[in-house]
């Protein structure tokens, strides 16, 4: 799979400021899957290679969103994964898993992850989506288009780290700082520093939903 890294690293000011003056239009729930006391509201670009997805609530604040990049790798086309946000506030509660079947119910292609996901977070969506969708979740090695289904009993196999932080993952100090200076986020290090000699670097594995 992708690799992971801390929500922390994560900067979604940017982002938030980017959709806010979209020309979004309402999105119908022909699906009956929308949480209560929220709307959905889609907006895409060139001819739909851009299309971004973001849910709001009663007083009309934006509580989740997503934005999907039309690509191809391995002779398939999908909508990549180019950036999700949920408020700190709402997270936990399904709105980001909502989302993503939300985008595969109203996309043309399957969804495609992006290489780094962070955990806790698109992780934790991403295995949600893996036991409770109607829909598959598989991995892509984008180096050879072997495609496998997912397994999240093996995470090692799937989840990786950046190569470039892999020689301080060999000492095990450095895990026990990393969890000091980020003690929300434990569960990553933990990871870590549980499978500090196993973890390889994931970049060219995806996830796919389907």
């Amino acid at each position: 799979m992708p690799n992971l890294f801390d929500p922390y690293e994560l900067n979604s000011g940017g982002f938030i400021n980017y959709i806010q003056d979209l020309p979004f239009a309402i999105l119908p729930d022909i699906h009956n899957i929308q949480p209560k006391s929220t709307f959905t509201e889609n907006y895409s670009r060139n001819n739909n290679s851009i299309i971004v997805y973001r849910l709001l609530n009663a007083n009309e604040d934006v509580i989740a969103a997503i934005r999907l990049i039309l690509v191809e790798f391995c002779g398939q086309k999908f909508y990549s994964v180019n950036k999700v946000f949920v408020d700190a506030y709402y997270r936990g509660r399904g709105y980001g898993t909502y989302l993503y079947e939300n985008a595969i119910r109203n996309s043309a292609f399957s969804i495609l992850s992006d290489m780094n996901l962070t955990r806790p977070g698109s992780f934790n969506i991403w295995n949600r989506l893996h036991k409770q969708s109607e829909y598959g979740v598989s991995c892509i090695n984008t180096n050879n288009c072997a495609e496998v289904k997912y397994d999240e009993n093996k995470e090692t196999y799937f989840w990786g780290f950046d190569l470039d932080m892999m020689e301080e993952l060999k000492d095990p100090e450095n895990i026990e700082l990393l969890i000091t200076q980020s003690p929300k986020h434990f569960e990553l290090y933990d990871f870590l520093r549980s499978n500090s000699k196993s973890i390889t670097d994931k970049k060219h594995i995806r996830l796919v939903f389907r």
